[in-house]
């Protein structure tokens, strides 16, 4: 019988925390590893204390490793002997999971012979496209297509987290090493209020997110004052927006609990421009049994639901009419609802998603 698969899970993510969908992605799939493999996180910056009592919180029964940040550039050769020093310490591991492709350069300092499967979270060659054709900017961790799947052969296995990522990166590696394992939510409907008029984003303070909701309040948003509505925003993206004084519009901030912020409202809006991969607060929405309204990169890989528990808008008189329709139409918004939780309990269960990487760290012997 086959003993139990030792796994480290090699992260910057915060995921003890909430407000952030890097974060929440990196705790769930954290969470279902543990139930089958032994599981060691090591965490690429420094914990504090109140970290601790966070991670204490969650209950998760993994074994976890630290190793500071570089403060500053001539510190980099002493962190990285640390970091070398620290990783042969560890027992031999059946895997290494690193999380995202900007964390790559960590292959240059783990044993060679350990299988490393990569949750890329996002194709960084498409969302450097995006980036640079609606924002005129450079990508941080700017790739070319070339040089990304470069990378990726440096890997046993590629995990993409929705399906025309997973469809693209099949096209450019052997089938047999790319995964589909999409993000799993649980599902918490709230009260569906008929008659109700509100409007929710709930997002973090990450850049498309900024300048998304800056568009929308700029090009949508006067065109529905008028019809009674209301806006309510939630999250850190909300720090960017102190001045704002725009009618009807209520900045929440942050919020512990994310049932907080949709017992509120009755649609959710995705107005974000540029990105990749998983739109993880459009997930969300819907496992809270809220419909949609978004950018066709705010239903970046759930297009396939557009018209059904969301309606994409391809320009802004096009957002203007169905934010219009859902919230004129409650057997519309109601049938939209249903089906968002059905897709949730169908195909976004912990179980669902990750199948097939369970599937694939099973097939390799110990």
């Amino acid at each position: 019988m086959d003993s139990i698969k030792n796994i480290t899970f090699i992260t910057k993510s915060r995921f003890w925390s909430d407000g952030s969908g890097f974060w929440a992605r990196t705790r769930e799939m954290i969470r279902f590893l543990q139930q089958h493999y032994n599981v060691q996180v090591f965490y690429l910056n420094g914990i504090s204390q109140d970290d601790i009592q966070k991670l204490k919180q969650q209950n998760l029964k993994i074994k976890l490793a630290w190793h500071g940040g570089v403060q500053k550039e001539e510190q980099k050769f002493e962190w990285i002997q640390q970091l070398q020093h620290t990783l042969i310490s560890f027992a031999q591991e059946d895997f290494y999971i690193i999380d995202k492709t900007e964390l790559s350069e960590i292959l240059d300092y783990l044993p060679r012979d350990a299988p490393r499967i990569l949750d890329t979270h996002d194709i960084i060659s498409e969302r450097s496209k995006k980036l640079q054709e609606y924002k005129q900017q450079r990508d941080p961790f700017e790739l070319s297509k070339d040089e990304e799947i470069a990378i990726f052969n440096r890997y046993q296995g590629i995990i993409c987290i929705q399906q025309d990522e997973y469809n693209l990166v099949s096209e450019w590696l052997d089938d047999d090493k790319v995964i589909l394992a999409q993000h799993p939510v649980t599902p918490f409907p709230q009260r569906f209020q008929p008659g109700s008029k509100k409007v929710g984003f709930v997002a973090s303070d990450w850049h498309a997110n900024i300048s998304g909701l800056n568009r929308f309040l700029e090009e949508v948003w006067p065109n529905l004052i008028s019809h009674g509505i209301e806006l309510h925003v939630y999250g850190s993206v909300c720090s960017h927006f102190k001045n704002n004084k725009n009618p009807n519009v209520f900045w929440h901030g942050f919020k512990q609990e994310l049932k907080d912020c949709y017992q509120e409202i009755d649609i959710a809006i995705n107005p974000v421009y540029y990105g990749a991969g998983l739109k993880i607060k459009s997930i969300e929405a819907l496992s809270f049994g809220i419909p949609i309204v978004a950018t066709s990169e705010g239903a970046s890989g759930l297009t396939q639901l557009d018209g059904e528990a969301i309606l994409i808008a391809k320009n802004k008189e096009d957002f203007i009419n169905k934010i219009l329709l859902l919230l004129n139409d409650s057997d519309k918004r109601l049938s939209m609802r249903e089906c968002g939780l059905d897709l949730i309990n169908n195909k976004f269960s912990h179980e669902a998603c990750f199948k097939s990487l369970k599937e694939f760290i099973d097939r390799y012997p110990n």
